[in-house]
């Protein structure tokens, strides 16, 4: 089966950054027990350390995506959750183009004296297929141009595409 799977995720941002820190916690919790000497029993660090790490872990494996199956001519929207895949197959109407463009917002965070205020431009990458009626059938969202790139021509390759 040829495909192309597409997933939205980025490890340090979103909920993925909660993985990431208990993960890390988990870690510094399991060194710092053993490298740490007190009258404390090692038990409990170490067993907070395994809790942060399978936590860590399910977020992290954690994410949508959306699976072209170029064979097949269809494709599933899903949902990941710690390795199990929730979505269904649709059929995927006959395509005339992949187009790429790109968005470009402005972000700013409010004031609110705790998280830094960041402001500047985003810019997303958006692949377009579009079917014979000129309408979208499916689109594809990269924060970054390369990958936005190399997909745009995975899809006109694997969809035989100009």
């Amino acid at each position: 089966m040829k495909s192309i799977d597409h997933k939205n995720r980025s490890l340090l941002s979103g909920p993925h950054l909660l993985g990431t820190l208990f993960v890390f916690a988990g870690i510094v919790s399991i060194i710092g027990s053993q490298i740490m000497e007190g009258s404390e029993s090692q038990e409990r660090p170490i067993i907070i350390g395994i809790v942060g790490l399978v936590l860590g872990f399910i977020i992290l494996n954690s994410y949508s995506g959306i699976q072209v199956d170029l064979n097949g001519n269809r494709f599933i929207k899903y949902q990941k959750w710690s390795g199990f895949r929730k979505g269904n197959w649709i059929t995927l109407p006959d395509i005339s183009e992949v187009k790429m463009d790109s968005i470009t917002t402005s972000n700013t965070n409010t004031p609110n004296g705790i998280s830094p205020t960041l402001s500047g431009e985003i810019t997303t990458y958006r692949i377009s297929l579009i079917n014979t009626q000129g309408t979208e059938a499916l689109v594809f969202e990269e924060p970054k141009k390369s990958k936005a790139e190399s997909l745009e021509v995975a899809l006109k390759e694997g969809l035989c595409l100009k």
